[in-house]
């Protein structure tokens, strides 16, 4: 019996292969497109609201990430082993999502990215201890994504407060927001050149501009790719 075999049910993620390539690179996308949000919105000026918006985006881009791996995984299982389809148990249920920021978080703590960037803001290396202290100021407890940011986009009335007091520092929410570009940016990279290489249909290709007047923060627009110019 196969991997893919042993594994059917709703919650499961079951795809062919080039298509969980071509799934991914729309995902990188739309992390970048998220990306694009968080650095606008960190270019002004202290605003109401400025931290808690920034926090919600990057809050996002960690399930989209944590998503992003969990396929890319099981992308390389099963063109290693010459496997047709992509599996990922659990990838559509409540469980996944609840175990995300754990998972973004073991990633994390492994790249060497991570590890420069947090020696850079920290003025130290990092320990697993440091990751367990991040991982217990970004989850609150034992509150999964969706949780956390429900929480975060309301005001509780019968609290009488809006959780700001939840987001973390401003420095520790970039170190891990650009951990997370620096990882999207090269899975995208990769996927792009396998898919080209195989010869799938990529319609579109992402090009970065400076944002002038936002402090030429760095943004990426989608633009089509013609019929003409795809996998040459």
């Amino acid at each position: 019996m196969t991997h893919h075999q042993t594994l059917m049910n709703e919650e499961d993620l079951v795809m062919g292969v080039d298509d969980a390539h071509l799934m991914s690179l729309e995902l990188t996308t739309h992390i970048l497109e998220y990306a694009n949000s968080y650095r606008l919105l960190s270019s002004q000026e202290d605003y109401l609201g400025k931290e808690r918006l920034r926090y919600l985006t990057l809050l996002v881009m960690f399930d989209e990430m944590a998503k992003l791996m969990e396929v890319m995984k099981d992308c390389e299982r099963a063109v290693t082993h010459k496997d047709p389809i992509v599996v990922v148990p659990g990838f559509y249920g409540k469980e996944r999502s609840e175990k995300a920021l754990g998972n973004i978080m073991t990633e994390l703590s492994k790249s060497e990215a991570m590890f420069l960037l947090f020696k850079k803001v920290m003025g130290h290396p990092p320990s697993n201890l440091d990751f367990d202290s991040f991982k217990k100021e970004f989850s609150q407890g034992t509150k999964g994504l969706d949780s956390q940011i429900h929480t975060l986009l309301f005001y509780d009335v019968k609290g009488r407060t809006d959780h700001l007091g939840q987001v973390p520092e401003p420095k520790v929410m970039d170190m891990f927001f650009d951990a997370v570009i620096i990882n999207a940016e090269s899975a995208r990279e990769f996927i792009y050149e396998w898919a080209r290489a195989k010869e799938l249909d990529i319609d579109f290709k992402l090009k970065a501009f400076k944002a002038e007047g936002c402090g030429n923060a760095k943004l990426w627009a989608k633009v089509p790719m013609p019929k003409s110019q795809r996998n040459l």
